[in-house]
């Protein structure tokens, strides 16, 4: 029987069969729907792991907190500030440092932690799904998540989000678990395993919150007071624990003015407050956003794809008025059918935007992978809600469902075909070790300021042949370019004396951690080059011979005029002493 045929699971038209063949039949369908999900799920791993050991390069954040995990010690990792205003959750840093210390330092054991909770977060979504949806839909979620886009990046990333998404889906799993259960007994353990899953996710707290509040009012009215009580228990253990890392570790992260800036400008990743039509469409525009990350089901445009961008139908091509028409439909289904569950699964997203409307949370992309399972559970309940409304037309919902997955599998399967279309892929590895597989005994390697995180890793993770000369970030006290390029001198007198000089820079980030974007403004000029500053200054010292270009990464080579030795002066005759006339 072909996949997209729902004749198995259409009730309004069921053929008349023997009472003893019933179950025989509902065997065969449950065993088809099984072989079908190990079929998802050996897919989804097996996209995680074509990228995994594709290794390509760390992107910026991943050198930023790769640089702070090889340099510290786990008391260190806990109590000291990071380089780079770096955070993570510690039970994340610690696991990451145990398997590096085991693995070495290179980009497969810094992702590794990453990996197996990625590939976790698939199989404990199976038991998820299960609870809230019919076997068939479990295989639509569970094939969400496994082609996800974002999922699978995030389960190759050498940062702490896909440990966030295992946490949430830990979570929703636990509540599937505990919530029913009064004895003392499972809900101090449901209140220790909360805990412990704190230390490893920042965002779970709102998942957290949502359980506990859904759960306290849901008894509250109807009056269950013993049950009310019994809830502190975990609920209890939750906000000690949380407690616990706010005061030891999170409190001590400097506040970070010029972050929220940046999310505020770049991302707008905070509701405009006070509430309003422009608040309104926001929301809106966020909701319609979950639908490209976290859940990756819209067409990504990019690659050979890009011309799409331009025509008037791109958006009928994303298909994500498809997707957004589930999602609510699901909502609405959702709502009318279990309104506990759903207040739980949707408070976390409710806790998320309050949060980012006084300006401490960004709903933005990464910072939203926590509302994965909810955001999956809900869309699959609209796709469960469409096939019963075309029980009588399986070819259609068939076609359906099939125009529903084609994005998201399409962009996979040219992922998989070409990690180089993975989302923020950069180059900076192989930028770092092309200077490092030509470099001459001799040579001097200059690294502008916008990639000192690159050379400082690879330093650190590989044996380098030569030592660079690193940027000085001079420009916020810097006037203008002149003054700019006079404060970079101290770097250029330390090449002096070099045959051949290397240059490497990123030609498109202009803004460090900590800086306020657009700051300084002359600096930010559309008409002024950085990197163009340092060509034209080199190039009165020699001539470039090379320039390779590695996306946003560039490397140059020059070959730098011999310094002219000074004159030498030109021998003097000892001067003879001067006879004095005799004294008489």
């Amino acid at each position: 029987m072909p996949v997209l045929s729902l004749k198995v699971s259409a009730p309004a038209m069921p053929r008349p069969a023997a009472p003893a063949a019933a179950p025989r039949l509902a065997a065969e369908r449950t065993a088809r729907w099984s072989r079908l999900l190990y079929l998802v799920l050996a897919l989804g791993i097996a996209l995680r792991l074509v990228h995994f050991f594709y290794s390509r390069s760390f992107v910026t954040d991943e050198l930023y907190l790769g640089v702070n995990i090889i340099k510290k010690g786990y008391w260190a990792l806990a109590t000291e500030p990071f380089e780079y205003q770096q955070k993570a959750p510690i039970g994340y840093l610690w696991a990451v440092k145990s398997l590096a210390l085991v693995f070495g330092y290179g980009e497969k054991s810094l992702r590794l932690f990453s990996l197996l909770a990625g590939i976790a977060s698939l199989l404990v979504l199976v038991p998820v799904a299960r609870y809230f949806l019919k076997p068939w839909t479990v295989v639509v979620a569970v094939a969400i998540m496994a082609f996800s886009s974002a999922c699978v990046f995030h389960s190759i990333e050498a940062k702490q989000y896909a440990t966030e998404l295992l946490a949430a889906v830990v979570a929703v799993w636990l509540y599937t678990r505990y919530r029913a259960r009064t004895d003392v007994g499972s809900l101090l353990l449901w209140g220790l395993l909360g805990s412990a899953l704190l230390w490893f996710s920042f965002s779970l707290i709102f998942v957290l919150a949502g359980i506990g509040i859904g759960l306290s009012v849901h008894a509250l009215a109807r009056r269950q007071w013993r049950t009310l009580l019994l809830y502190a228990i975990p609920f209890g253990l939750w906000v000690l624990s949380f407690g616990a890392q706010y005061l030891l570790i999170t409190s001590k992260y400097h506040e970070s003015g010029w972050l929220i800036d940046y999310f505020d400008r770049m991302d707008q990743a905070f509701m405009p407050m006070p509430p309003s039509v422009a608040s309104a469409k926001w929301l809106a525009h966020k909701v319609y956003l979950t639908l490209l990350h976290p859940l990756s089901l819209m067409l990504d445009l990019d690659g050979n794809l890009d011309v799409l961008n331009q025509h008037p139908l791109r958006y009928v091509f994303k298909m994500g008025w498809l997707h957004l028409s589930c999602l609510v439909i699901g909502a609405v289904y959702f709502a009318r059918k279990d309104r506990l569950n759903f207040a739980v699964l949707l408070l976390p997203m409710a806790l998320a935007v309050a949060a980012s409307a006084v300006k401490v949370y960004p709903f933005h992309e990464r910072f939203t992978l926590f509302l994965l399972p909810a955001l999956i559970i809900v869309i699959s309940l609209g796709v469960e809600w469409l096939q019963r409304r075309l029980a009588r037309r399986p070819a259609w919902f068939g076609l359906l469902l099939a125009l529903f997955f084609a994005p998201t599998v399409i962009t996979s399967a040219r992922e998989a075909a070409d990690p180089r279309l993975a989302m923020h892929t950069e180059y900076s590895r192989e930028a770092i070790m092309y200077v490092n597989e030509h470099y001459r005994p001799g040579d001097a390697v200059y690294v502008f300021w916008n990639m000192n995180q690159s050379y400082e890793y690879y330093q650190l993770a590989y044996p380098l042949k030569y030592t660079a000369v690193t940027g000085s970030f001079v420009k916020n006290e810097a006037s203008g370019p002149a003054d700019y390029l006079r404060r970079l001198q101290p770097d250029f007198d330390r090449l002096k004396g070099a045959r051949r000089l290397w240059l490497v820079y990123d030609n498109q980030n202009r803004n460090a951690i900590g800086d306020y974007v657009t700051l300084p403004e002359w600096y930010h000029r559309e008409d002024f080059s950085p990197p163009g500053l340092l060509h034209a200054y080199f190039g009165t010292l020699g001539k470039k011979t090379q320039q390779v270009q590695y996306n946003r990464n560039t490397v140059a080579l020059y070959e730098l005029q011999p310094t002219p030795a000074p004159s030498p002066r030109p021998m003097l005759r000892p001067k003879t002493a001067t006879r004095l006339p005799a004294q008489h």
